[in-house]
């Protein structure tokens, strides 16, 4: 929204007060419908933020593979670093870091 407001503010100077007034809007908007409209009723539980950094540890692995699968559409070939970093990416994944964690704290 901003940058429309931007790239049209020469012909429409008018427009860049109205997006600072509809902002003004939005946020006041949001933050009444946050503190009074929302609200929590019981705990999250760990298993959830468990849950998410394993997830989270899977982006390494997509990111690189979804790189190869770039390579290999557009540009005809894959290099050398994009598959040794699939490679580790997959060791990371493979290693019990748990048990080693333990394994190192005791």
């Amino acid at each position: 929204m901003m940058w429309f407001t931007f790239l049209y503010a020469d012909l429409i100077p008018i427009g860049a007060f109205l997006i600072l007034i509809g902002f003004g809007i939005y946020y006041w908007v949001d933050k009444i419908n946050l503190l009074r409209g929302s609200s929590l009723e019981g705990n999250i539980s760990g298993d959830l933020a468990k849950k998410a950094l394993s997830l989270l540890d899977l982006t390494l692995f997509w990111r690189f593979l979804g790189e190869l699968i770039f390579d290999v559409q557009i540009r005809d070939g894959a290099t050398l670093l994009t598959i040794l970093f699939l490679c580790l990416s997959i060791v990371y994944m493979l290693v019990p870091w748990e048990s080693f964690l333990e394994f190192v704290n005791s």
